[in-house]
């Protein structure tokens, strides 16, 4: 019939409408939480953001600590290598690293712990939100440099472990050149993730 043929005519190729469905509307989680349920993510929130802040402050602190006592620990390996002062001589500077590290260790646990305490970010799990996540995301680069820093400083306090009561003068200069390196590493990674977290 003419009519059939026209309206087949009117087909666009490859249109099925079988093909295709509707996306239904992101939908903001926030909207169904009552008003209770908000003031104590709020709440929540508010606390967090101290602890944030908080954990900033104590994370670049363990940093200048760390930073501090590896700059002794340099001096240290330096001269006990050379013999140039004597030991004797040292004791004051040997005491210095040992406080600034026991300090730099004690911050540095306590910023990781106060990380692990902190109250969950409210994160509204809708299409539209995972559609527009960054590429980069900062939180996920700033936890990869935190379990890089935490490894380093584990060694850290590993090698400085065995060199004050177990290795032999044969081992002790490589445990100290590792030492050395880990805790620089560990407080450039610190840093970093701090940077990371402010700037992404």
């Amino acid at each position: 019939m003419p009519g059939t043929a026209f309206a087949d005519s009117m087909k666009l190729p490859g249109l099925d409408p079988t093909d295709f469905t509707l996306l239904e509307a992101p939908s903001n989680d926030m909207e169904d939480l009552s008003v209770e349920e908000r003031r104590k993510i709020q709440k929540q929130l508010k606390i967090r953001r101290k602890m944030a802040d908080i954990h900033q402050v104590m994370a670049f602190t363990s940093a200048g600590l760390i930073i501090a006592a590896e700059i002794f620990g340099t001096i240290n390996f330096a001269a006990l290598e050379e013999g140039n002062p004597p030991y004797r001589d040292l004791k004051g500077s040997l005491a210095a690293h040992r406080v600034l590290a026991g300090a730099a260790v004690a911050t540095y646990w306590t910023t990781g712990a106060l990380s692990w305490a902190m109250p969950p970010a409210y994160v509204a799990n809708t299409a539209m939100d995972a559609k527009k996540k960054k590429k980069v995301d900062s939180g996920d680069v700033h936890a990869a440099l935190s379990v890089a820093h935490g490894i380093c400083m584990g060694a850290v306090m590993v090698t400085g472990v065995l060199m004050a009561n177990a290795a032999d003068n044969k081992a002790w200069g490589p445990l100290m050149v590792t030492h050395l390196t880990t805790g620089y590493l560990a407080a450039g990674l610190v840093i970093g993730s701090g940077i990371v977290i402010n700037t992404l």
